[in-house]
Order: structure tokens, then sequence, then C-alpha cells
């Protein structure tokens, strides 16, 4: 029996676990505590937005991609594949399917989160609305699916024959957009769900990116075309 060393532990278990509470815990309080400091507003202007994004996005997106090639065994992102295209596409329309029936039988309120979105997009100025879209539907996306399932799926439970990768990856994305109560939980287990389920089967991050990012526009959509219509 191969014996298993405390190096080996602290890199297959222990680091990841360091690396996902460093963006989603530790990161966000210490941007709170600069902005504060600095007396920047989300609401006005970019300059907070800009200190956010740069910090809770660009940083660890940076950094995971990194991270990512260096410690898995394969590479999470390919040459676009037409058919992987495709099946993505599906899963986007898979997903407001399942949602909409979800929430005909079981109809729950506005997330808390959709809520502090809504209020940003409405109180901010006209660039400010640009750049949380752009957050939205382009950082936001690859960011999550990069720590959801380039990184705990590759590094707990891969490929387990029960799916614990896909639960685990589900759960922990669900709680992270809300915890409010299982209700309004239904919407994110099941987007979750549905790119934990796409990254199996395709093993390219990529695309499970590509159906958060459309998702996401899609939900904005509203947002976005009153901004299109500024520039015409």
């Amino acid at each position: 029996m191969k014996k298993i060393s405390f190096t080996s532990i602290f890199h297959r278990l222990i680091m990841p676990a360091l690396v996902f509470l460093l963006f989603f815990w530790i990161l966000p309080w210490i941007t709170s505590l600069i902005m504060n400091f600095l007396h920047l507003s989300l609401y006005k202007g970019y300059q907070g937005w800009a200190l956010v994004n740069t910090l809770l996005y660009m940083i660890p997106i940076i950094f995971l991609a990194i991270y990512l090639k260096k410690n898995t065994n394969h590479e999470i992102l390919e040459k676009p594949k037409i058919t992987r295209i495709l099946i993505s596409l599906c899963f986007v329309i898979l997903n407001f399917v399942l949602v909409t029936v979800a929430h005909k039988f079981l109809p729950t309120p506005v997330a808390s989160n959709q809520n502090d979105i809504l209020n940003m997009l409405n109180n901010s100025s006209i660039l400010g609305v640009q750049l949380e879209l752009l957050s939205m539907t382009v950082f936001g996306p690859i960011f999550e699916e990069l720590m959801c399932r380039g990184l705990l799926m590759n590094f707990y439970f891969k490929n387990s024959k029960y799916g614990f990768d896909i639960i685990l990856s589900t759960v922990i994305f669900a709680a992270l957009h809300q915890h409010q109560n299982l209700l309004i939980l239904l919407p994110y287990l099941v987007l979750g769900l549905l790119l934990g389920i796409l990254y199996r089967l395709t093993g390219k991050v990529q695309y499970s990116m590509l159906t958060h990012m459309l998702v996401n526009t899609i939900v904005a959509w509203p947002f976005i075309q009153d901004n299109i219509l500024i520039f015409l």
C-alpha cells in the first residue's frame, strides 16, 4: 500500500481549501476594510467597483489559472469544440426549464444577493452599472467556475463513482450565493448541479464558464439592453 505523506495531504487537501477560503472569505473581508478606509462607495462612480473587482476577480482568476495548471494532471481548457459548445447551450436551456418548473410548484422569494445586485444596478452611475454588468456576465462566472468546478472538482472526490465531486461543488456553489432557506437555494442548486455535470461530461472548465455566462447574461438582459441603448 502506498504510504500517504503529510506533504501529499497538504497539497491535495489542505492547500486547495486554504486557496478557496482566501478568495471567498479573507479577500472580500480585506477589500471591505480597504473600501471603508478609503471611503469608497460601490454606488457612486466606478472607483469602488474597480477596486473590488481587481481584488475579488482579476487577481484570483490569474492566480487560479496558474495554480490549476500546475497542480492538476490534465489541462482544464482546450481549443473550443462545436459539439461541446452546443451541449453547453442545451444546458442553458435545461437550466431555465428546470428552474421555471421548480418555481411553478415551489414559488420562492427573491434572494438577498439578487436584491443587493438590483440595488447596485439601480443606484450606480452609468459607468458603474456597465462595469457591474461586466462583472455579472464575464468576470464572476469565470471566477466561480475556476473555484467551484476547477478547484473543488479536481481536488475533492475527483471523478467519484457516486458523483460526490458534483454534489460538493453544487452545495458550496449554492451556499456561496444564498443561505436564507432551502427554497431560495433551489435555483442555485439546479444551476450548480448542471454546471457540475457539464464539467464531468467535458472535463474542460471553459464550457461550464460559457453556460454560466449565458445564464447570467439572460437574467441581466433587461439592464444590458438599457445600457446598449445608451450608445445608440
